[in-house]
């Protein structure tokens, strides 16, 4: 045949696999590229050549992006059980940081510092604040690092755009943008702290443990791993976020502040309920910023039991509890 045997594991390697072998053939060393890392450097430079370049932006109109959110996904100590519990329901397993915010001109390009060896996610924000696409790996910088990108998640097999004719794009005839937290809510989100009372000033008074209207609680009081309001805006849809799912490439207004469900409802599209301006942030912000129930993974160890099947190490879950049972 045209098959043949290159290596096999040997005998004593049991319950092992060969993941990927790559025979090597015989070939002339490639450059080596100098290394151009400036240890001195706190940061690096990013530079974006068109955010309307890339798959399922079909429909984004030239000029809506005003703002790149920029935010880093922070290091977690340990993951007791493998789930996300209790950092969110069946969401993210991280929690995210928000550094700030950079504008984007109206070509589509944006030039910025940002901070060396963070993993660094981006939010693509509308001139209303509203997540139009959602970054759902990262990217990082080394320090001094100069990196640039064709678009936000262009055909990896594109090249930069010629620019001959139109000249160069508008950030790069700028210096690069530093990142703006002014008038942010937070930076680290924690539902009870800044989701929470805005939930109290408007919406507990019709959607609580007395007075359900709808089926629905939003109150505060906690069930065994989170808070009723959490709770109920999770398993009843309010939040898109992506959740713990095998897939990408979401059309735009999809996920966060822009998809979920939630913004509408307080913005005017729930019986005339219209927040203030700073309330909306707050909601949008932590929509966009993964919405996570704790602002520390510190409560990986705060006593939070959990139902997780796989949870052997915990004797008594809290799956057959009636308070669990009364929320399900």
């Amino acid at each position: 045949g045209t098959e043949k045997v290159l290596y096999t594991l040997p005998a004593d390697f049991k319950n092992c696999w060969l993941h990927e072998p790559r025979p090597l053939l015989a070939r002339p060393r490639e450059p080596v590229i100098a290394d151009k890392t400036d240890w001195s450097q706190p940061d690096g430079v990013f530079f974006l050549e068109n955010v309307y370049a890339g798959r399922q932006m079909a429909g984004v109109e030239r000029g809506s992006i005003k703002r790149l959110l920029v935010l880093e996904s922070l290091p977690k100590p340990i993951n007791f059980t493998g789930g996300m519990d209790p950092l969110s329901y069946v969401g993210t397993f991280t929690l995210p940081r928000v550094l700030g915010s950079v504008p984007v001109e109206p070509d589509g390009s944006a030039h910025f510092r940002a901070p060396a060896l963070r993993p660094i996610f981006f939010v693509a924000l509308d001139g209303r604040g509203r997540s139009v696409k959602r970054m759902q790996s990262f990217t990082q910088l080394m320090p001094g690092e100069r990196q640039g990108c064709t678009g936000c998640h262009e055909p990896r097999t594109s090249a930069p755009f010629p620019y001959a004719s139109a000249g160069m794009v508008a950030a790069a005839r700028r210096a690069p943008s530093t990142l703006d937290a002014a008038g942010l809510a937070f930076d680290v989100p924690d539902f009870p702290r800044h989701v929470q009372p805005v939930l109290d000033r408007h919406c507990v008074r019709c959607h609580n443990p007395d007075d359900r209207k709808g089926g629905v609680d939003l109150c505060s009081d906690r069930g065994p791993m989170f808070s009723m309001g959490y709770y109920t805006l999770a398993a009843w849809g309010q939040i898109t976020d992506g959740r713990n799912l095998a897939r990408s490439n979401y059309a735009p207004y999809a996920l966060g502040s822009g998809g979920s469900p939630l913004m509408a409802k307080i913005d005017g599209g729930h019986h005339d309920v219209k927040l203030p301006p700073e309330d909306l942030a707050a909601v949008a912000l932590w929509l966009d910023a993964s919405a996570p129930y704790p602002g520390t993974y510190a409560a990986l160890g705060c006593g939070s039991i959990g139902g997780y099947q796989k949870n052997l190490q915990v004797l008594n879950n809290d799956k057959e509890w009636p308070t669990t049972r009364g929320a399900q």
